[in-house]
């Protein structure tokens, strides 16, 4: 099956922003210092919502082994910006996108708005 360059374009588009959003969640010590980033964000702009909780080390753990997933996932896609593969990861962020609307609709951040509408769009 051939891949469009405009197919091609959206795969590595997608990747370049996962790589972008998701790298600085790959180890526990730069997930510590964003999420830090993303709460101070929550109460400077004063929005309604949980704000982000205190994570721990089984917290991290698992923030961590979704950013690196997601980073492998995003290099394959720059290395190989095949159609298919868009597909694949189109599938994957209406998944995110449906977690993150139950998120929001739990009393979860409103910066998680923002991510949503990238995901829906890229999905």
């Amino acid at each position: 099956m051939q891949t469009s360059l405009g197919q091609r374009r959206l795969v590595r588009a997608s990747a370049l922003y996962d790589i972008a959003m998701t790298t600085p969640f790959a180890t526990p010590w730069s997930a510590t210092f964003v999420l830090g980033l993303l709460g101070t964000l929550h109460r400077q702009l004063g929005l309604p919502g949980a704000g982000l909780p205190a994570f721990e080390s089984m917290h991290l753990f698992f923030v961590g082994l979704l950013g690196t997933v997601v980073t492998a996932w995003s290099i394959v896609r720059l290395v190989r910006p095949e159609a298919w593969l868009g597909r694949i990861d189109g599938m994957t962020r209406i998944g995110f996108s449906l977690w993150m609307a139950w998120a929001l609709l739990d009393g979860q951040s409103p910066l998680l708005a923002g991510f949503f509408g990238i995901e829906l769009a890229f999905g």
